[in-house]
């Protein structure tokens, strides 16, 4: 329950608010340590990827890809949004290309 309502909020973010948000959470949850997931084998893919799409593949931009992988898994519809060139394709086709659209 606590990874849903992590991997499905984050995203949404800006950076300066994931610790407000992560603080509510073990407000709610005392005592219960969530340990990030380890998705090695999938950024390294998806590094590839940005390499092969000549791209520089930037941490934060791997970031991105991972959290929009983390919301496909627990939400039953994504759609992207933002302004142009932000960068939403290239994050949908790195992880389309990574092969975390399974």
């Amino acid at each position: 329950l606590i990874r849903s309502l992590r991997d499905s909020n984050v995203p949404k973010f800006l950076p300066e608010d994931i610790p407000l948000f992560q603080g509510i959470l073990s407000d709610l949850f005392p005592g219960i340590d969530l340990p990030n997931v380890d998705y090695v084998a999938l950024s390294e893919a998806i590094r590839e990827t940005l390499v092969s799409m000549k791209l520089q593949p930037v941490p934060a931009l791997i970031t991105k890809v991972v959290q929009l992988y983390e919301t496909m898994n627990v939400r039953h519809g994504v759609m992207l949004v933002g302004p142009t060139g932000c960068g939403k394709t290239t994050c949908f086709k790195a992880l389309a290309g990574a092969g975390g659209t399974n």
